[in-house]
């Protein structure tokens, strides 16, 4: 028969909130060890959570197919002029420094939150972000944030401004079109030399009128010309034998 005991905290245990905590939900001779492991551990999940948090505010997006002033006016008007689904934007500032391509923002949101079997709350959150044009061929829009923030958080206000940024490159009208001009004059639009113009002939075939005699056949006699039209209301009497 196996016997199992349940941990009984003791004095050095209990100084240690840590080790209570993990090792009152265990039973058997190895919660100690688990306590003293679990409060060992603490500090380095804590460590890497907070790595997290700061390494996640970031993000970067690529238009290909978009020159940098075009972006960069797109990155303005996102920046100026933000349109949330989910939120109420209540106060956006901006600062644009145009030499070095980046944008500072300050936004309030706020929005009221209703879940089934749940009371309504009223959820108002701060952003301090900034939004840059990476030098290169290609542009390239980093988004940041300065805010202690979860990163799923800020990933939603990122892929947010993103989709702005690129709304407003799709609707942006088409650069206007450069018509060469063509003087009139221009030796590549003027017929050869050896072509000589007649008043007669044109381009359409069916237009053409060809000269007199033009059709005729050598050594014919030419055609005997039409018979003159009768007066209109005159006719001749007929001979019935």
């Amino acid at each position: 028969m196996t016997m199992s005991r349940r941990f009984t905290p003791t004095p050095s245990s209990l100084s240690d909130p840590r080790a209570s905590a993990c090792a009152g939900t265990i039973v058997g001779p190895s919660a100690r060890a688990f306590a003293q492991a679990c409060a060992g551990l603490a500090p380095v999940i804590a460590l890497f959570t907070l790595a997290a948090v700061l390494i996640g505010c970031a993000q970067s997006r690529t238009y290909e197919g978009h020159s940098r002033d075009e972006v960069w006016q797109a990155m303005l008007f996102a920046a100026k002029h933000p349109r949330y689904r989910d939120w109420i934007v209540m106060d956006n500032q901006t600062w644009a420094d145009e030499p070095a391509a980046r944008i500072e923002i300050f936004r309030e949101l706020k929005r009221d939150v209703v879940l089934p079997g749940q009371d309504p709350y009223r959820e108002e959150t701060e952003w301090r972000l900034r939004s840059a044009l990476e030098e290169g061929e290609v542009p390239v829009v980093r988004f940041s944030t300065s805010n202690m923030c979860i990163p799923a958080h800020f990933w939603l206000q990122a892929d947010h401004y993103f989709d702005e940024v690129q709304s407003r490159l799709a609707s942006a009208p088409p650069p206007s079109l450069t018509v060469p001009t063509v003087r009139l004059d221009d030796p590549m639009l003027l017929p050869p030399s050896s072509v000589t113009a007649s008043e007669d002939t044109r381009d359409d075939i069916l237009d053409s009128v060809p000269p007199p005699g033009a059709n005729a056949i050598p050594g014919m006699p030419p055609p005997p010309p039409p018979a003159a039209a009768r007066p209109s209301g005159q006719s001749k009497p007929m001979d019935i034998p």
